[in-house]
This record gives C-alpha cells, structure tokens and sequence, in this order.
C-alpha cells in the first residue's frame, strides 16, 4: 500500500466524522436557541400572569372598597329618611298647602327624599310638570329640609329669585308664604324683577 492509499484511507472516515460532528453541532445550536426561546417565553408567560394577579388583586380591593361604601352609603340614607323623613313630609306638606291653596294630598315624600305627584290615579316623577310648578315643589321642599334639619335653632335664609317661573298666582301665594315663614326665619331674598318683589306682609 502506497502513502497516498494510506492518507486517503485514513482522511476518509475523518472527513465522515467530521461531517457528523458537524450536524451534531447544529443540531445542538438549533436545539440550544429553541431552548432558550422557549425559556424566554415562560418567563414573558409568568410575568404576564403575576401582573394579571396583580390587577385581579387592586381590582377586588377596589370592588370591595366599593361594596363597603355602598353599604355605608345605603345605612347612611336609612338613617337619614328614619329620623327625618316624617318631618320633611309634613314641612312639604305645609308649604305645598300655603303656595297652593291645594289641601289634597295628591303627592308623596319617597325614600329617597323626592317628590311625586299623583297623575292619572298614579304616583308619578315630577319631571312631566311644568317649570314654574317644578320650582315650586322645590321652594317647598328646601324649606322644609330646612325645618327638618334645624328644628330647634332657626338658621337665616338666603334665596335668589326662587319664583321666577311662577305665575300671578302662585306669586301671590309665595308672597303669603314669606310673610308667615318671616316670623320664623330672617330672610335675604333677592330678585332682578319688580314683578317678584316681596311685600312686608308679616
């Protein structure tokens, strides 16, 4: 055997070893980077997760802050229409008897301290009235909150314009209000029409 059959026979598998050595090489090189890939998406996955637990958290705080206010809020109004709700009817009630002349109790005090008005045999929101008579219905209950409110100490009243939507008569009725509510209250009523000037008639 010459030296050149000698160095083939030997170069032969070599180059055969190294070719698979090779692939073994890349094929480590595709599996490492697939690896490292997929490491790199869990941890983007376990990230994603703990800042949805994170919101899932703040969001059922945030739900149960509200549920506790809400009960609050709710014991609150219970509270309130229990200790003052009576007496707000019947200082409505009086001051809807003096604007009007009305003595038919055809309204009604709810829970939630609004007023409606009886319609066609039903108790209605007061939204269908007009708005001279809605301003009345509120010239009435503001001042029976008032009453209400301060049953014992009587505070000074300031109004700007309450009867601006009234008509002749329901001004003629405000005007009798004021002269017998002035025996209890001082009043600072202000206005921008001669036509709703109060008289003195206390």
């Amino acid at each position: 055997m010459t030296r050149n059959s000698k160095e083939k026979s030997i170069i032969g598998p070599l180059a055969g070893v190294m070719a698979v050595i090779t692939i073994i090489a890349i094929f480590a090189v595709v599996i490492f980077r697939q690896t490292v890939a997929q490491q790199q998406k869990e941890q983007k996955v376990a990230q994603a997760m703990t800042e949805i637990k994170q919101e899932q958290e703040e969001e059922q705080h945030l739900y149960e802050t509200l549920r506790l206010t809400g009960e609050f809020l709710q014991n609150a109004k219970e509270q309130f229409s229990a200790r003052y709700l009576g007496p707000i009817e019947n200082g409505f009630g009086k001051y809807y008897t003096l604007l009007t002349g009305d003595k038919e109790k055809d309204w009604m005090v709810d829970a939630n301290i609004e007023v409606q008005m009886k319609e066609q045999g039903e108790m209605r929101e007061t939204k269908w009235l007009s708005a001279g008579y809605q301003d009345l219905l509120g010239i009435c209950m503001r001042l029976a909150l008032v009453d209400a409110m301060y049953p014992k100490e009587k505070p000074f009243l300031v109004l700007d314009d309450p009867f601006v939507n009234l008509d002749e008569e329901k001004m003629a009725h405000g005007n009798e209000l004021f002269g017998k509510i002035s025996g209890e209250y001082q009043i600072l009523y202000f206005t921008c029409h001669a036509s709703r000037n109060i008289e003195n008639t206390k």
